[in-house]
Formats: C-alpha cells, structure tokens, sequence
C-alpha cells in the first residue's frame, strides 16, 4: 500500500509519494518531504508507512499538526480522505494504486537520457537521492570506475538515510556493500562485480530496500545490454556532435540506427535525398543532419515549405524576381540564389505546381536560374533536399509528379517510420522532451507512474514526435516541482487511448517494423524487383515474396 499526501503551498499543488518507512515532514531541507512554509517547524511531524496503516506523529512543533479539524497528540491513524494542517498548510491524503509506485526518472546531470533511463521507486527522499545521485556511479562499478571506494559510503547512506553498513572488496574482486541495521533480516542481489545486502528492522522495510537493490542491478545489467545494441547509433551521435552538428535524432530501434547510419554515409556524397514521412516525423531534423555532415558551409541551409507558398508567388520564392517586374517591386533573390554553395530543403514538394516542377528541373539540370523579369542568369548550384509526407512514386504513377525530376531529386530515399512504429522510442522522447521543458521553467519532475507511461506508449500519436513535443510542453506548464507526471496531467484523448485497448506487443510490433521498413527500402532501390532485393536482403526469393504477402507490402511498379 502507498499513499499520496496533495499539499497546497504558495497557491498550488504538491504531491508527495509515501512508501513504507518513515519519512519527516518540515521546512528543512533535509526533510523527507520539505514544506517551505513560514508556519511549518522545521522538523514539523513524522510519518510511518507499514503494510496497509500509515500514522503520523507530531514533533512538538510551534503551531501542530490537526487531522480533520482536530489538533492531534502523540500518534494517530491516517485514512484515504484525511486532511491535515500543518501551521497554515493543509495536506489531503489519498490511496495509491501499487501499480502507480515505480516510476521513470531522467538521468541526473546528464543533459538528456542518453543511455538507459534511471528507473526509481516513489519511495522516501534518501531513496530517491540513491536512484538518482548515486545509482549512476553504481553502474560506474561494473564500467571500472576506479574510485568506487569514494563514494560506496554515499550509496550507503543515500539508500537507508542512515549510513548504517558497510563495504568492503572480496577476494574475488567484487564489491560487497551493506546497508542498513545488521541485527535485522537481510536480503542479497548480486551481478557482475557487484554484491548488494541490504538489512531492514522489520519485513516491509526489507521489502522496500530489497526492490530498490534489485533496481540497481537490473539496471546495471540493462546499461550494458543498452550500450552494446546501440553502439553503433551512439557513434553516429558523437560523430554528428564533433562535426558542430545542431540535429539530435534520438532513438532505440535498430531500423532507425540503420537509416541514421546511411543518412552518415549519404551526407557527404552530394546525392540528391528524398526524405519520406508522416507529419512531425522529423524529416527536417535529417535534412539538417545531411548538411551538417556534408561539408558545406554551416550556415548555408535554406528551408522552403512548398506547402506553405501561394502557386501564384512560388516562383518569384524559389527563383526571385528583378526590380519592377512590377509597380513597387524590388530586386529581391530567390532560395536557390540564398543556398548557393549550401543545401536547399524542400519540404511538401509534392505540393508544387507542374510548371514550377518544370522550371525546377530545369534549375537542377543548368545550376543557373533566371529571375522573373531578368535579361541573364545567376549561379544556383545547392544540393536539394526534398521531403514528402506521401509517397511520391506513387504520386508519379498517378501522374501528379513528374518523372524526370523525380529520379533528379531521389537519388536515395529515407523512410521515417511513423512514431507509433518506433517501440519505446516514445518513452525516451517523452522524458526528453519533459526535461527541457521542465528546466526552461526551472522546475524538476520526479518522475512518471507506470499508467502514465502505459497511456502514453499506447496511444498512437498521430501527429508524431512534433505532436508528443508540444504535449510535454503542456505537461511541464501543469506539473508542480518534484511532482510525479500522472495520468491526469495528460490530455484526455491519450487517458482514452489507454483505457479502451491494450498495450501494443512490444518486441512484436517493433520486429514487424523493421522488416517491414528494410523490405521496402530494398524493393525501392531494386525497382520493385524481387529477385535483386532478395539479394539484397541477403534472403531467399521465395521468402521475400512470403514476407511480402504476409506483412502486406505493396511493391512499387506493382
């Protein structure tokens, strides 16, 4: 049983998670659940959470503790409903879903979630420093962090509060901490280099720590299972990071590891990329990434949304328009004249009028265009960048794209998979996004419950990552300091989500994806033939049509 106390202070709402243990309540700063409010004392009341009862003391504070609109006196018994006055701060206490207590953190310090994100329980503050101030040099242990003896009495303290225990290396080389009071019963975890005891005074506290000890080697393990599947993106990033690149494309899933890894190789070949996708998938964030690892000039990047542009006043856009052309006209140049030398991405080009399509080609194909009204021409050499939220083969078939300019433009193609094909990637994102949210507001969030993580792995994200970007925003502008991301901060239509179907199959799903993902690539650098991409693939022809049939994949020219 855990129990959430909702405070009012300064005007707004601060939830605290209670676990089994003890926890102080005051002003302090070392207080379990800090209340700065003038009227609190700063060691104000206890708390003691054990099995299903939970009672409160008060330590002889300036202005008591009330319980439903009575002064207390020595110790009583907390229910669901209650409400307690601390001095001028009023506290209701509610009941907790057990399935609500784990909870997601970002790793502390390190900007982003970059490797595996910390998970913590919603337990006292000497547990949640551990999760998140020393549980990442305790994964340092099994990396030979050489100087685990500095801080194995932080880890101590951090996780009991009381710095009771002790460490020590064993002949075999691992580590060996103890926490807790030694007179009581114990529990042990082990892994790799690392021995975990942990000793409680009484069976629901050993649970406690027991979990807790359990985390931090389930999390050592995952670290390096995580470091090992994504090496090869984790390269990618560094290399992207020296070479002063803005674009940061976080993900997970290995398809996207794959496409990322060949976008690198594509960025310096000069070759013209078509980048498809739904909406808010991210197809300028890999345009940016291409002209960061191209060489050109950093600040030569010229972004056009075709969609956005009038077919009336594209042209004079795109290739710009000499001085009176007409009444109060001035010269002004166009996008290919400002990306000369850089990259010109054009987004929605399936939008574009044909004729504009024509004068395009015609652009690629001189690397010189003609202003509207000009007597001569002028240097236009950029390397295009196009992106589609369709695909624009088909498009081509159905005659609304011209064929010439496509195979001008799509030397290789990018297929960004929709955000709901991309596993987990969405938990990643979510925290990151809620990081920077929250430290543009100079707040911290304590984490997510397990329903918020669920609601929002299961919904389906129509408007993708620029879609779950805009709701962390949301979220960040409602969450309170310390406060746990809930259900209820979310919008309706994701509780919704969560509540009327069930979880995707995780590993499933994100398998199909990706094959899904690899078979079209190869079918479309083939031509559609399925004799070569089998090749490819480095499977048999006979398969791939199985495959084909199966995941239901239409070939292009079929």
């Amino acid at each position: 049983m855990a129990w959430r106390l909702t405070a009012r202070l300064a005007g707004r709402d601060h939830r605290f998670i209670v676990t089994t243990g003890e926890h102080l309540l005051g002003s302090a700063d070392d207080c379990d659940i800090r209340l700065p409010d003038p009227t609190v004392s700063r060691r104000h009341a206890r708390l003691h959470a054990a099995a299903r009862r939970l009672t409160i003391e008060d330590l002889a504070s300036r202005n008591g503790v009330s319980l439903d609109g009575h002064r207390i006196s020595g110790i009583e018994e907390l229910r669901a409903g209650s409400v307690l006055a601390l001095g001028d701060v009023r506290i209701t206490v509610e009941a907790v879903d057990e399935a609500d207590l784990p909870s997601l953190r970002p790793r502390p310090g390190s900007g982003g979630v970059d490797g595996p994100p910390a998970i913590a329980t919603t337990a006292t503050a000497p547990r949640i420093r551990f999760c998140t101030d020393a549980l990442p040099r305790l994964i340092g242990v099994a990396r030979g962090d050489p100087g685990w003896h500095a801080w194995a009495g932080e880890v101590l303290a951090a996780l009991v509060g009381s710095g009771a225990g002790g460490a020590s290396l064993a002949d075999d080389g691992r580590l060996v901490v103890e926490c807790g009071r030694c007179e009581g019963p114990s529990h042990a975890v082990e892994a790799d280099r690392l021995r975990l005891v942990v000793h409680a005074a009484e069976p629901d506290g050993l649970a406690a720590l027991a979990a807790v000890a359990r985390l931090a080697l389930d999390l050592l393990l995952l670290g390096r299972r995580s470091e090992r599947a994504a090496a090869p993106a984790a390269r990618e990033a560094a290399a992207g990071a020296m070479a002063g690149s803005p674009v940061e494309l976080l993900s997970r899933d290995p398809g996207f590891a794959e496409l990322l890894r060949q976008a690198d190789i594509v960025a310096s070949s000069g070759l013209g990329v078509l980048i498809e996708g739904e909406t808010g998938t991210g197809k300028e964030l890999l345009a940016r990434r291409l002209h960061a690892g191209s060489g050109l000039p950093r600040d030569r990047f010229v972004a056009v949304n075709c969609a956005a542009i009038p077919r009336d006043l594209i042209d004079a856009e795109l290739f710009g328009i000499e001085a009176g052309v007409a009444t109060g006209v001035g010269a002004r140049p166009g996008k290919f004249e400002q990306a000369d030398g850089g990259t010109l991405f054009l987004d929605e080009i399936a939008d574009m009028a044909a004729e504009t399509q024509a004068r395009l080609l015609r652009v690629l194909q001189e690397g010189e265009v003609w202003r509207i009204g000009a007597n001569r021409p002028r240097s236009a050499r950029a390397r295009i960048i196009a992106a589609c939220n369709r695909p624009l083969r088909v498009l081509v078939d159905e005659g609304r794209f011209r064929l010439d300019l496509y195979h001008r433009i799509a030397d290789w193609t990018a297929v960004l998979p929709p955000l709901r094909e991309r596993g987990d990637d969405v938990l990643l994102l979510a925290n990151r996004f809620l990081e920077r949210a929250t430290r543009a507001r100079g707040i911290r969030h304590a984490g997510w419950s397990r329903s918020a993580l669920d609601a929002i792995r299961r919904y389906p994200w129509p408007g993708n990552v620029r879609e779950l970007e805009r709701e962390m925003a949301r979220v960040a502008l409602f969450l309170n300091d310390g406060e746990i991301v809930e259900p209820a901060l979310l919008k309706d239509e994701i509780r919704e989500a969560a509540a009327g179907e069930p979880a995707p199959a995780g590993l499933e799903s994100a398998l199909a994806a990706h094959e899904r993902r690899l078979i079209e690539a190869a079918l479309r650098a083939c031509d559609g033939q399925v004799g070569p991409a089998a090749e490819r693939l480095g499977i048999g022809k006979s398969t791939l049509y199985r495959r084909i049939d199966v995941l239901g994949i239409r070939r292009p020219g079929a």
